[in-house]
């Protein structure tokens, strides 16, 4: 039941793309769904051994291991392994690479939710943070992957080779914050909390407003 709990939102968000006409192709869909929740014990893994690995050159329980943890050996380590996910099954999944990122992301986050309720986690805290986590973090990546692809189409190389970085950066930048807020702990525990939530309320009005922007923009 708690898992249940913790993936509902996540379909909801599925069904409501589909409604817009973000998602076409139910084979697809299932691909990039699919490759995005496949993906997530590969992240597990690397993320471990980066950790083990930052922890022999930064000190454990310092300010800046868990920041560096965070945005490093989670972060970056998990939007890499989606866009690698997301880039192999592009051809066959055949549907936009807006809405790729985005399916990729959900399926990521789906998974995550899953086994962290599993493992004995609270379902609520997965559900607040499932629209403003992964689904966001492939919404960045997707728009600003299409800014470049569409730079590079007018023969802007410059511009298409800075959108492509943001399309790294951003989201990961984003993604590490979030995680540095939500693993704080101590005196800044509290605040932190306030900062989550906040974080989740706008990241979830963000997701929402630039997903009916591409829809209306692909009519």
């Amino acid at each position: 039941m708690s898992v249940m709990l913790a993936l509902a939102p996540t379909a909801l968000v599925a069904l409501w793309l589909g409604r817009l006409g973000i998602l076409a192709g139910g084979r697809g869909v299932a691909k990039a769904l699919l490759a995005g929740a496949a993906s997530v014990p590969v992240a597990a893994c690397a993320s471990i051994a980066a950790s083990s690995v930052l922890g022999t050159v930064v000190p454990e329980g310092t300010a800046v291991h868990h920041v560096l943890r965070c945005v490093l050996c989670v972060a970056l380590v998990e939007e890499t392994v989606k866009r690698v996910a997301a880039a192999r099954v592009a051809r066959s999944a055949r549907v936009g690479q807006f809405a790729l990122h985005v399916l990729v992301g959900l399926g990521f986050g789906a998974a995550e939710d899953a086994l962290y309720v599993c493992a004995g986690a609270s379902w609520l805290p997965r559900a607040l943070s499932c629209i403003a986590g992964h689904p966001l973090y492939g919404v960045l990546t997707g728009e600003l992957l299409d800014r470049s692809r569409g730079a590079r189409g007018r023969g802007d190389a410059r511009a298409a080779d800075l959108w492509s970085a943001a399309a790294s950066l951003v989201p990961t930048a984003v993604h590490g914050l979030f995680d540095a807020l939500c693993m704080a702990e101590g005196a800044m525990r509290t605040l932190c909390v306030v900062c989550v939530l906040a974080m989740a309320v706008a990241g979830s009005v963000a997701f929402v407003r630039m997903v009916r922007g591409r829809a209306e923009h692909s009519k």
